[in-house]
């Protein structure tokens, strides 16, 4: 990604760069580009796939639409982002660090993010956090404002294990989250709204099951069928 980087801008100050057309020998002014590292990445191939890919502290204010990108990695913290918007995040994302940002009020994680598996929320403002679909393993929710969590994932009608999962400074937050505790390897929840241990509020109901009815027409004697 380096060499990928180095090349880039070289093409820029070689076309930045032109000849003096007066055949002067006088020494040119010096030439400053300025050039972010998203503006670097909209310059690569959208069919390009790069493992990680670091848009930290690059002064981003919108979600960047990077859905045409295949990114397995992505940093997308200390900008200014006040919006998540998941149909922008690029294709086959794992791990997702928008830690440091505006992010405020409460984030629904709706739609299914299948290959999503690590989520960096920390240093936020967020008040709730709501995912019911991704299969995410590990997830950083500390040093925000929650106040509720509803953190679940079903396979085959059970939650599915989740490695780690950070709440702690969350001075709002009760102990009794919306989290499958028992299915969760390790919390940390020091410095949250109450001092009693971890416990598991009342779940969402899980995934309807398809069932089938077998109908069948029970007649009197005197029935007719008109």
């Amino acid at each position: 990604m380096e060499k990928i980087f180095s090349l880039i801008i070289s093409s820029l100050l070689l076309l930045s760069c032109g000849n003096n057309k007066n055949g002067s020998t006088k020494q040119s002014d010096e030439l400053i580009v300025d050039v972010t590292k998203l503006e670097i990445l909209l310059l690569l191939s959208e069919d390009s796939i790069v493992e990680h890919y670091d848009l930290s502290n690059d002064n981003i204010t919108e979600f960047p639409d990077l859905s045409s990108f295949s990114i397995k990695s992505l940093n997308l913290s200390k900008n200014q982002l006040d919006t998540f918007i998941i149909c922008y995040l690029p294709k086959g994302i794992e791990k997702l660090n928008l830690s440091f940002n505006l992010l405020k009020d409460t984030l629904y994680v709706e739609k299914e993010i299948p290959t999503l598996i690590e989520l960096n929320l920390s240093n936020n403002s967020l008040t709730g956090f709501f995912s019911l679909k991704s299969p995410i393993k590990k997830l950083n929710l500390s040093h925000n404002n929650l106040a509720n969590i509803r953190f679940w994932f079903y396979d085959s009608c059970k939650p599915h294990r989740a490695e780690y999962v950070d709440i702690s400074h969350n001075t709002q937050l009760s102990s009794a989250v919306g989290m499958p505790v028992d299915y969760i390897d390790t919390i940390v929840y020091d410095n949250i709204g109450d001092d009693n241990p971890i416990s598991e509020a009342d779940p969402p109901p899980p995934p309807p099951q398809q069932i089938h009815i077998k109908e069948e027409w029970i007649f009197d004697e005197d029935d007719t069928i008109q």
